[in-house]
């Protein structure tokens, strides 16, 4: 079954992360591919979906999470089916009722793909989907195709019984860890039971949107995207964050460590600085992080 999903999507990368939110990890929002998401963001994580790789086959898939950026109007669908993934990244080309066409990039593999739907794709980051298992059929689902390969599959969601569709703020807010041990795990959906993407550090500074519910999305710096609790999670504001301007440089440090650890990007503290990526740092320098 795994050797037909892989066929069926025309590749065969099968590590973990390439699947996540991320390059929205999205993380891993991914949640693949670090992005900024303006504007508001809507998705929803299926309890129940199917692969068809052909009319008569259907494969649970372990994982489903579709979600839409109305600011943006990009789609990202996350489909992991007993731990093959594809990670797609699309928007509207053109089409109607009947017969939507969606046009852009699997994360993982970079091919082109072309997705077609009955209804908006929007619906579908929204619980929309079939009633129960005797519905499903690859006439109603999510229908991808690899043109490169000619590969054709479908994906049909089933409706969750308690609505899952979480929205997020349009604000990005910077926050740091508040856990005893030194560090929180990034979690890839919002359970204590799920799978481990990732991990926040103490200090390290990284994005967070809220949710309505206990569990919030994260992304750090490398782009990493997933859930934390939202109790080990403090807002940089009650750290005072904002008022550091200057870092001392440590043995070993590197630019790209003092981003990260942070929260500021690398071509700021470039600029500022006046130096390359590529700099030596000595110890003891003064690096300003802030105008």
């Amino acid at each position: 079954m795994e050797r037909n999903f892989i066929l069926s999507v025309g590749m065969s990368v099968m590590f973990f992360f390439i699947s996540s939110i991320k390059t929205v990890q999205a993380q891993q929002l991914g949640i693949g591919v670090k992005t900024e998401l303006n504007g508001k963001v809507r998705f929803c994580n299926y309890d129940e979906a199917y692969f068809m790789p052909d009319t008569n086959t259907r494969i649970k898939v372990t994982g489903l999470e579709i979600a839409y950026d109305s600011s943006l109007n990009y789609y990202d669908i996350f489909v992991n089916v007993k731990g093959d993934k594809v990670n797609l990244h699309i928007k509207y080309s053109n089409g109607g009722e009947g017969a939507y066409i969606y046009k852009g990039i699997d994360r993982i593999s970079r091919m082109d793909v072309v997705v077609t739907t009955k209804k908006k794709l929007s619906l579908y980051a929204n619980n929309y989907g079939v009633n129960s298992y005797k519905e499903v059929e690859s006439s109603v689902g999510i229908i991808i195709v690899f043109p490169k390969t000619y590969m054709i599959s479908s994906i049909v969601p089933i409706k969750n019984k308690v609505e899952t569709v979480n929205e997020l703020s349009t604000q990005l807010r910077k926050g740091v860890i508040t856990d005893s041990d030194g560090y929180t795990n990034i979690r890839k959906s919002n359970s204590v039971n799920s799978e481990i993407i990732g991990k926040i550090v103490d200090r390290e500074v990284f994005t967070y949107w809220e949710t309505n519910d206990n569990w919030y999305i994260v992304q750090t710096a490398k782009g990493i995207k997933g859930y934390v609790h939202k109790s080990r999670i403090k807002p940089v504001e009650e750290r005072n964050e904002q008022k550091i301007r200057y870092y001392k440089v440590k043995n070993g440090d590197k630019i790209q460590d003092i981003a990260e650890k942070l929260g500021v990007s690398i071509d700021t503290i470039c600029k500022l600085n006046r130096v390359k990526i590529t700099t030596v740092l000595r110890e003891g320098q003064a690096l300003r992080i802030s105008r």
